[in-house]
């Protein structure tokens, strides 16, 4: 567990596509939340993000909005009741002891070059706001090797985990996904070793199935 006075800011992110990523970082903000702290979890995945699907929430009024200007970080806040509001199934999740510590920015509206929001000035800001009104703020990212927004959330945060899963990729895929944040002087926390059975877990394993679903979704005209 990340102690108060420590690392404040992580990104979890992995080298490809299902490792069990999004699903692993939802329990450490869980279980974070469960002992005490005050806990954002911010969906920095604007390619193919599936938090907001798994909690059931709206991805608009998000991330992206917020780094625009459309809103403030307070306005994109969801928490215990959006949740509830969703109609899914999510029983065991309300249970959870200290849920209520658990806040949930989703990725917002999607836009064609996410890279150019995330790149922004507005993420610097937002990034300090958020530290200093939570103990912990976790962004899930896409996977390295196939975007540049991890790397460049990991020049901007205090810690980086490398989520990786043993016999679905390369040691050789994460040695490069690695050196690719060494590049960035990204501080570089730990690597977990996760053996997910992804088959085993629907609501989290399928957005992440293969790499030719981890594309940018079409703009919505509504957009703009």
């Amino acid at each position: 567990m990340v102690s108060k006075d420590k690392k404040k800011s992580l990104i979890f992110t992995s080298s490809g596509p299902a490792e069990g990523k999004t699903f692993s970082i939802i329990n450490y903000a869980l279980s974070s939340a469960e002992a005490g702290m005050q806990v954002v979890l911010v969906e920095a995945d604007l390619r193919r993000p599936s938090i907001n699907k798994i909690f059931g929430l709206p991805r608009e009024n998000g991330l992206s909005d917020v780094l625009l200007g459309n809103i403030t970080w307070k306005e994109a806040l969801k928490g215990t009741s959006d949740i509830l509001m969703s109609g899914l199934k999510l029983d065991n999740i309300i249970k959870v002891p200290g849920i209520e510590n658990l806040k949930i920015i989703t990725c917002g509206r999607m836009y064609t070059n996410p890279v150019d929001i995330i790149s922004s000035a507005s993420l610097d800001n937002l990034l300090a706001e958020l530290k200093a009104n939570f103990d912990l703020v976790i962004f899930d990212c896409p996977p390295v090797l196939l975007f540049a927004d991890s790397t460049i959330l990991a020049s901007k945060v205090d810690g980086v985990v490398l989520i990786y899963q043993s016999g679905r990729t390369s040691k050789l895929a994460l040695r490069r996904a690695k050196s690719q944040l060494d590049n960035v002087h990204a501080n570089i926390l730990g690597i977990v070793l996760n053996d997910v059975n992804i088959k085993m877990m629907p609501h989290y394993g399928s957005y992440y199935y293969s790499s030719r679903y981890y594309r940018e979704e079409k703009k919505d005209p509504k957009d703009g």
